[in-house]
């Protein structure tokens, strides 16, 4: 199994990264405080144009005939740039909509005319089908048209009316905007069984992929910084007290990256060890970001603490990734759970 990046596959990750850098550079989040700088309705639209909602979806519902492991290695570049997160939102809820047979809102969806919001799921395990109980935490809400459950075994997409209480509130990441959902028995629009639990192995690995962008993007900063940073006539990083951590850093998130890319390979190709792999993925990404992210603010020094650098946004991205679709012990039992063959 060959798992390097093809060359077309190389040219899909160029092209993403001269998007991210132009329409969507990390300088747009600095000196906005609490303010939320979530691209607006109109730069959604661009990027769906570009195919970013489609590229792994079947040519025959719109897409473009590509795959998950395509699909992974964009949102590592959205993780990396700090890239808007609702687009995984559109992603996931393209496929929900394609897998209920709803073909309308499928093109919708790609074309950006439709906003899908993501719901946090406290409970991987609930049944979609049934009515919607309690409060949830939506990503990507403002101005979201529906919002897509995902459970292990099922999903759901519900439109949301103007009864419904979509109340916006502060995020710990003010690069996505946060509502809170209150449903009291609301019936979700459609609902589709996920038996193979294809759809949630794909929503765990794409948060995996942003992820390991997350502690890719930390090492580089930390490892540029002690290049050019001295202290008593020398670069800091000639220090091994600088020097180990930016290599442990480096070591964590290509092993992530191994295991990120070979997880979306399996699940790709529908292996029984699917499930096993997006697990592994997970926790090894969640990791990697969390203690890239706290190295990266440890080499910085005090600056790396304040609010005009760009360490706490990685920081803050991390923890909000890893709270969707089980947090990092989820993950870890089922990988635990998986059956070896």
């Amino acid at each position: 199994m060959d798992l390097l990046p093809t060359e077309e596959q190389v040219q899909i990750v160029d092209s993403v990264v001269d998007v991210l850098t132009t329409e969507f550079p990390r300088e747009r989040h600095r000196g906005q405080g609490n303010e939320c700088t979530e691209p607006d309705k109109a730069a959604m639209q661009k990027i769906a144009e570009l195919g970013w909602y489609s590229l792994g979806l079947e040519p025959e519902l719109g897409g473009l005939g590509y795959g998950l492991p395509e699909e992974a290695l964009l949102f590592t570049e959205v993780g990396r740039h700090l890239g808007p997160v609702p687009a995984l939102g559109a992603v996931l809820g393209a496929r929900v909509a394609s897998r209920g047979g709803q073909e309308a809102l499928v093109g919708s969806i790609l074309a950006g005319d439709t906003r899908v919001g993501l719901a946090v799921i406290e409970d991987p395990s609930m049944d979609c089908h049934r009515p919607m109980q309690g409060q949830f935490r939506v990503l990507g809400a403002r101005g979201c048209d529906y919002v897509v459950f995902l459970g292990r075994d099922s999903a759901a997409l519900l439109e949301i009316t103007p009864d419904m209480a979509l109340a916006e509130r502060g995020c710990i990441d003010a690069t996505v905007s946060l509502g809170n959902l209150d449903l009291a028995g609301a019936h979700p629009t459609f609902a589709v069984s996920d038996n193979d639990r294809a759809l949630y192995h794909q929503a765990v690995i794409l948060t995996s992929a942003m992820l390991v962008g997350v502690g890719e993007a930390a090492r580089d900063m930390a490892v540029e910084y002690a290049k050019v940073r001295e202290q008593f006539g020398k670069p800091i990083g000639a220090f091994q007290a600088v020097r180990h951590p930016c290599a442990e850093a480096a070591v964590r998130v290509d092993a992530a990256r191994a295991q990120l890319w070979f997880a979306a390979v399996c699940a790709d190709q529908g292996r029984s060890d699917a499930g096993f792999q997006a697990a592994a993925s997970a926790s090894l990404a969640i990791d990697a970001a969390h203690r890239n992210c706290q190295t990266n603010i440890q080499v910085h020094g005090a600056i790396g603490g304040t609010d005009e650098h760009d360490a706490h946004l990685l920081l803050k991205r991390s923890h909000l990734l890893a709270s969707l679709f089980g947090n990092l012990d989820m993950h870890l039992s089922d990988a635990l759970a998986a059956p070896l063959e």
